[in-house]
């Protein structure tokens, strides 16, 4: 009898800003990945004038609309997904914990309010 094992590496992804802080708008990397990134927010500009595209051309990635649409995964691709969040190890390692499982989770909304008055 012969056994053949298919190991398949994993992939990383490293998602930054999704707090929204910047650009002030949330989720740019997860929502580029789940192919609900408009295209429109690569004009979106931060304090300093920089646009979400100028920032991503400075970091080695091109993006147009095509390039948005090569970066999406379809589900079925994906076969588990753990997110770490590093903020958290200084907790943990003062508690003396190994590992941090949550119950929940909060969403992240940003609104703009204009005053009519």
């Amino acid at each position: 009898m012969v056994l053949i094992f298919c190991l398949v590496l994993p992939q990383v992804i490293a998602f930054s800003d999704e707090e929204g802080v910047r650009f002030q708008t949330t989720f740019l990397g997860s929502a580029a990945v789940a192919g609900i990134l408009p295209e429109s927010i690569l004009q979106v500009s931060d304090k300093s004038g920089t646009t979400v595209q100028e920032a991503l051309r400075l970091n080695s990635f091109e993006a147009t609309a095509a390039a948005l649409g090569q970066v999406k995964y379809s589900p079925e691709s994906v076969g588990s997904y753990v997110e770490v969040h590093l903020e958290q190890g200084p907790v943990l390692e003062a508690l003396r914990y190994p590992l941090g499982v949550v119950k929940g989770i909060a969403g992240q909304t940003r609104l703009k309010l204009q005053s009519w008055w």
